[in-house]
């Protein structure tokens, strides 16, 4: 997840090794500025906030700052914008192309415990990090770009690509949106399909932690015992409805599902208010959710994007120079990574 700590002083200088570090700017002084710095061409980083300071009562506050990398090049600059989006946007963006990823990113991993923390951390309205996007369609930079794993392939360019939060969208974009069992891993790797539901009664129990409240079926919705016997059948709305277990691939859009409920129960009065309970303390939850988003301008430089990428990625997984220019070949139908190993075997041979 990213952690956001605002620097000090407001307007000071980064070191290269703080640069990009996942929002968590860490000001350090003027004397980092200099020809003599010892780490390569990026000497240091200045920032400006808009509104400026003393306008803003924190730096938390600013819409968007602009990072100044100072080095033995002319000075080039980075602008970023910071603003909150909701959930049901975004993984609407994901679902027509209008998000995807650079092609250099890898694919999703997350399993079935991650993916269930994070819906019940949704639910309770905590906050699950920000997500880091780059802005397409710059003349300095562009990548060839793929959907999240699971949406349709897309029928136009990108708008933006996702640098940092590929792990969470999908997560959520296959179990909020997908409208198929999402693919995925249980504790010991081995691939299963999942639909995720949250028990109703135990949300609303204060006493419940939620994440047991947030459960996964098999993609046919019934548990088995020893993979033969069946012991719970979730097959039909009908039978989630009698179990109160509510689907959360139906959590943006309620109405046919709410009223299945109200008349499985017959319009029995307090099974309504237990509806409107829970609608009100859960689903306006994911209805609501906002996302803060991070997004850098269709101008910023490779060299950003790559160092970016780099300390933000929450999977650990390093962007080497080769990757880089691999990505940024492909978008025209170049295979620099082909050509380069059958130029060694010729060499070689």
């Amino acid at each position: 997840m990213i952690e956001h700590e605002p620097p000090r002083p407001a307007l000071g200088y980064l070191g290269p090794n703080d640069f990009g570090r996942a929002a968590r700017w860490r000001a350090t002084s003027a004397q980092d500025e200099g020809p003599n710095h010892p780490r390569g061409s990026l000497q240091a980083a200045r920032i400006e906030y808009n509104p400026p300071l003393p306008t803003l009562i924190n730096t938390t506050t600013a819409k968007t700052f602009t990072v100044h990398l100072i080095g033995v090049n002319p000075v080039e600059i980075a602008t970023y914008g910071i603003e909150k989006e909701q959930l049901s946007g975004l993984l609407g963006e994901a679902g027509d192309g209008k998000t995807q990823l650079p092609d250099f990113q890898r694919g999703w991993v997350w399993d079935d415990d991650h993916i269930k923390s994070l819906l019940a951390s949704i639910s309770l309205g905590y906050p699950i990090g920000a997500v880091m996007m780059l802005r397409a369609g710059g003349e300095a930079i562009r990548f060839r770009q793929r959907p999240l794993e699971g949406a349709p392939p897309a029928r136009q360019d990108a708008e933006r690509l996702i640098l940092d939060g590929q792990q969470r969208l999908t997560s959520l974009f296959q179990s909020l949106r997908l409208g198929e069992p999402v693919r995925t891993r249980d504790q010991r790797g081995r691939e299963i399909e999942r639909w995720y539901y949250i028990d109703m009664r135990q949300a609303l129990d204060k006493n419940v932690d939620r994440e047991e409240a947030v459960i996964s079926l098999p993609a046919d919705r019934k548990v088995k015992r020893f993979g033969r016997d069946v012991i719970e059948d979730y097959s039909t709305p009908e039978r989630e409805y009698g179990a109160m277990l509510f689907p959360l691939i139906q959590v943006f859009d309620t109405g046919d599902w709410m009223m299945g409920f109200q008349e499985h129960w017959e319009y029995d009065p307090e099974k309504s208010r237990f509806w409107i309970a829970f609608h009100r303390s859960i689903v306006k939850r994911f209805e609501q959710y906002q996302v803060p988003v991070i997004e850098l301008g269709r101008d910023t430089p490779k060299e950003a994007v790559c160092q970016v990428f780099e300390k933000v990625n929450t999977g650990g997984v390093t962007l080497t120079v080769f990757e880089l220019l691999t990505a940024t070949f492909a978008v025209d139908d170049f295979d620099l990574r082909s050509d380069w190993d059958e130029r060694g075997r010729t060499i070689h041979s």
